[in-house]
């Protein structure tokens, strides 16, 4: 679960202007929630030749949930023009 905060604390070192993380974790109807929306450089692109440039670190974290949570947890990731938000929710047993 460190593996979304710190990713977006990578991100960070690229972007120019203001950077910003705003992380919020709780519990709710017997599910640890959390919440997590970090500002990107609006003029990055992917990469033109169709390679990677990025995401690795999502991809692991997402990885890492489905052996760890199955089935019990929902993740959505969300790009919006200046930032990123990601909400996990992970059922507690």
């Amino acid at each position: 679960m460190l593996r979304l905060p710190r990713n977006d604390m990578v991100t960070l070192r690229r972007i120019p202007k203001q950077p910003f993380v705003h992380i919020t974790l709780s519990v709710k109807n017997g599910k640890l929630v959390l919440q997590v929306k970090n500002s990107i450089d609006p003029s990055w692109l992917p990469a033109p030749n169709g390679k990677r440039k990025g995401g690795l670190g999502l991809e692991n974290a997402r990885q890492r949930l489905e052996l760890i949570y199955a089935d019990q947890y929902q993740l959505h990731i969300q790009k919006l023009p200046d930032s990123f938000e990601t909400h996990l929710e992970i059922e507690l047993l």
